[in-house]
């Protein structure tokens, strides 16, 4: 039953976020970025990284700054916001976490998100990865 909430919680974060717009506000806290003309935000995306003793849920917020306007409206298209998405579950597919403390470096992340993102889209000026949530599951 836990593994089967799991995969709805999985599933349910994937979704497109409803909420795309130009004027709402970022919902965390810890997000260096606020949704502007030249932001595209993706929505909350759930990753699971195997540790030795445990499998790591992380609930994170992904928001794009593009460097014009015209970019980010074009990224808010559905397509174009599946293919950021689609890219950002390719980055996130090898994330290791950190073998003293056991968690995933969110700079770590950012970072290789940008070099894998700007590659494609070289007017993308900044990526920010939020942490909403964490949430450790014993191996059995």
């Amino acid at each position: 039953m836990r593994s089967l909430s799991f995969a709805l919680a999985f599933m349910i974060a994937l979704a497109p976020a409803p909420h795309i717009g130009v004027a709402a506000a970022a919902t965390t806290s810890d997000t260096k970025l606020t949704e502007t003309a030249t932001t595209v935000d993706i929505g909350a995306i759930t990753f699971a990284v195997d540790t030795p003793r445990h499998t790591q849920y992380l609930v994170t917020k992904i928001m794009f700054r593009f460097a014009e306007e015209s970019e980010a409206e074009r990224f808010r298209e559905a397509r174009n916001l599946v293919w950021l998405r689609d890219m950002v579950l390719t980055g996130v597919r090898d994330v290791r976490p950190n073998y003293v403390t056991a968690d995933v470096d969110l700079d770590v992340l950012r970072k290789r998100l940008e070099k894998l993102v700007i590659a494609e889209v070289p007017t993308l000026q900044e990526i920010d990865v939020a942490l909403l949530g964490r949430r450790n599951v014993p191996r059995r």
